[in-house]
């Protein structure tokens, strides 16, 4: 493992051990410390995931790991932006504040952050990842195999059409003294959270990833309830005037967080 303690990687999970048996073995986990962020509601979900990062050297923080940190620190504020892991809901939004949270306290200055269905196409993407955020604040990479769409971008995509797209959290690397912003727990919290914290402008993009193929119609009702209001969100940043969404989202978000 690489000695610089500036750097860390973040892989986010939550009840799918199937993909991780695919994307972790090839992750470079003797050259850069990988936290897993394990959101499982399963407790044999979560034993096994544990015992997965034993075998590709990644450290495990699930439930039982959170509640030592949040102890440790008696800051009441956090419940604003931070949930507790393992519960029954989608928290992704939460979890990546948990993360940044994590990753200032411990000390990084340089963090990616991994979504558990992304495959690393080669080691060295990392490194140069890493070497661009030297300068540049925030550094993406191209989602090559399954698009980052929600329902409706498929939909479009299918009729040869596009809606707006933007940076993926998917692969996604930053320098943690440029963040001024939190996600807001929603569908598009990626896109939203960027769009905000580099003034309307995707991140730099370096290199590719391949994202693990799914169905994304499976469950199609239900994901596109749920996917509705982040992509109304999203689509009125895109069309906003320039220092006005800032205000206007701030307004859309009152009463939001769950």
């Amino acid at each position: 493992m690489e000695a610089n303690l500036e750097k860390v990687i973040w892989v986010f999970t939550k009840d799918r051990v199937d993909r991780l048996e695919k994307t972790l073995p090839k992750l470079p986990t003797d050259r850069y410390l990988f936290i897993l962020l394990d959101d499982s509601k399963y407790v044999k979900n979560q034993y096994k995931t544990k015992e997965l990062c034993k075998s590709y050297n990644l450290k495990y923080h699930g439930k039982f790991e959170q509640i030592q940190i949040i102890r440790s620190l008696n800051i009441s504020s956090l419940n604003r932006y931070i949930r507790s892991l393992g519960e029954n809901r989608w928290s992704l939004g939460y979890n990546r504040n948990y993360a940044l949270f994590c990753s200032v306290c411990m000390g990084f200055k340089y963090i990616i952050f991994l979504d558990d269905d992304i495959i690393i196409s080669t080691e060295e993407l990392l490194k140069d990842i890493f070497t661009n955020l030297l300068t540049n604040k925030f550094v993406s990479s191209e989602i090559n195999e399954m698009p980052d769409h929600s329902i409706l971008g498929h939909i479009y995509s299918a009729g040869n059409q596009r809606l707006h797209t933007f940076s993926s959290a998917g692969c996604l690397g930053m320098r943690l003294n440029c963040i001024s912003n939190y996600f807001i727990n929603i569908y598009n919290e990626d896109w939203i959270w960027l769009f905000l914290e580099n003034d309307r402008k995707p991140a730099k993009i370096f290199g590719s990833v391949r994202q693990m193929k799914y169905n994304p119609f499976k469950n199609w009702v239900d994901k596109i309830v749920f996917q509705e209001f982040g992509e109304i969100i999203m689509e009125g940043l895109f069309n906003s005037q320039p220092n006005e969404y800032r205000t206007q989202l701030t307004s859309s978000q009152k009463g939001r967080q769950n």
